[in-house]
């Protein structure tokens, strides 16, 4: 290459010694005219790099651990505004709540209002929770277990979905489960994003179907879909 266009050659090679070890070097190639005769020689250079590439690397590595901190440390002060700005109309919401359950606890013929502030109340909950684990994002979140009933929060979590016109959705869940200590709204939290995922992947419609039941010392719970026009799969097992 050097001889056909008389331009300097620079490259970055890796080399194996004798002993087995590589090296990074750096190799320049030069093309040389004797003056004396006038013939063309090719001058090579070879500097061994191996410790300032390392030394670049970990350079590089270091610079990347600071950037994606800064960006973190960005985030975390956004989300903190941001958390701060949604808990203050949540906190309006919920004492509106607490308002109007006040006004409307007598009178027998409001149940339905009241049943739906209750669900509006239980919103409420959860977004605040949701934004706490969101300004806590970086830390270890340990469960806070309780007493509860996989089915009934499956069930609960389903209701809360809205479903897309043209998916079904069939539950088949074993009445015989026990309730087990659990983290309920880290575990509300799980099925709702993976049922979600479900109705992302049938965008011309399909069938959902869950299902539970206890296999030895296991719960197991079975999200299979069946879109349109596609082979009946399982999505995933938990």
């Amino acid at each position: 290459m050097v001889f056909d266009s008389g331009q300097i050659n620079i490259n970055e090679e890796n080399f194996t010694d004798a002993g087995g070890k590589l090296h990074i070097i750096m190799t320049k190639k030069v093309l040389f005219v004797q003056e004396s005769t006038g013939e063309k020689v090719l001058v090579g250079i070879i500097n061994d790099i191996t410790e300032l590439k390392n030394a670049y690397n970990q350079l590089q590595e270091a610079l990347d651990k600071l950037v994606r901190s800064e960006r973190l440390a960005a985030l975390g002060e956004m989300a903190a505004m941001i958390g701060h700005e949604l808990r203050n109309s949540l906190g309006v919401i919920r004492n509106s709540v607490y308002f109007l359950k006040l006004k409307l606890a007598k009178p027998s013929q409001e149940k339905q209002i009241l049943k739906y502030l209750d669900i509006l109340e239980e919103e409420v909950r959860i977004s605040d929770k949701v934004i706490s684990d969101i300004l806590t994002f970086n830390r270890i979140k340990t469960p806070v277990l309780r007493k509860g009933d996989i089915n009934a929060i499956l069930t609960e979590e389903l209701g809360r979905i809205n479903f897309p016109i043209g998916i079904r959705k069939e539950l088949d869940l074993d009445p015989s489960l026990p309730e087990i200590e659990v983290d309920v709204d880290q575990l509300r939290r799980v099925f709702a994003n993976i049922v979600d995922n479900a109705l992302d992947a049938m965008p011309d419609g399909g069938e959902l179907l869950v299902k539970t039941f206890l296999q030895e010392a296991w719960f197991v719970v079975v999200l299979q879909i069946w879109g349109w026009g596609s082979p009946r799969r399982i999505y995933p097992n938990l």
